[in-house]
């Protein structure tokens, strides 16, 4: 990324800069690392009963979201891309974070609530698979934005 050098680019900067930043994480996701998905993975492997299609998707994800790191410090920044760009770029993993960490919180609520086995049972079962889907759903779309 290029230092701007006129006044359309800084007028880019400056609407960049004052844009939201995305989805904010919540207090427990900032701890015990500096690292919202490193913290997301410590919580969710913390689960005894996530399921190992579910600890296998997490592993994906914590890998992509590693590689990603990787390659926007590396390649993305000195990629020549627009202002713009790089900041969707920059958002991406925390908004996948995001999702995920939404999914995880249904799931926990399902895990957590009362009623009949079988209704709690199916409602864990549905949370479960939303999870997973938001876990795949946050490695691909990290993967596809570096193949991008």
């Amino acid at each position: 990324m290029s230092v701007p050098d006129d006044q359309d680019d800084l007028a880019e900067l400056r609407r960049i800069l004052a844009s939201p930043a995305g989805w904010e994480p919540p207090p427990e996701l900032r701890r015990p690392t500096a690292s919202t998905h490193h913290n997301l993975v410590v919580l969710l492997l913390s689960c005894p009963f996530l399921g190992h299609p579910a600890y296998a998707l997490l592993g994906r994800y914590l890998t992509e979201q590693a590689l990603y790191q990787d390659w926007f410090r590396g390649v993305a920044k000195g990629s020549g891309r627009s202002l713009t760009e790089m900041a969707e770029l920059a958002r991406l993993p925390g908004e996948v974070t995001g999702r995920v960490y939404a999914a995880w919180l249904a799931f926990d609520a399902a895990a957590g609530s009362e009623g009949p086995d079988a209704e709690v049972g199916a409602a864990v079962a549905a949370a479960r698979s939303g999870l997973e889907k938001a876990l795949a759903a946050a490695a691909g779309a990290l993967a596809a934005a570096r193949a991008a």
